[in-house]
């Protein structure tokens, strides 16, 4: 489970509140999905909650590791884009 808050594309703050789910592996990649309920978005719900269920790519080599999250357009509501979120294990 993983939540927080981020600038969006509307230069509006988003907060959300996920989990990943990782089906495949391939030596240090994990390929899977992400879902998660989102705000934030004018256009979306009038910037009220939605639900999202998105792509993603995992990678992690000892204490270092980097996920890709690949956010889909949705014409007239959403911009699309790429997310990297870069991760370090502390123990």
């Amino acid at each position: 489970m993983i939540g927080g808050q981020f600038y969006n594309s509307d230069r509006r703050t988003s907060n959300y509140l996920g989990g990943s789910w990782y089906p495949v592996s391939a030596g240090i990649f994990r390929f899977g999905l992400f879902a998660g309920l989102f705000d934030g978005y004018p256009k979306m719900q009038n910037g009220g909650g939605f639900a999202a269920l998105v792509p993603v790519i995992s990678g992690e080599y000892g204490r270092f590791g980097a996920n890709l999250i690949i956010v889909p357009t949705i014409e007239n509501r959403l911009y699309g884009g790429l997310s990297l979120q870069l991760k370090l294990k502390l123990y």
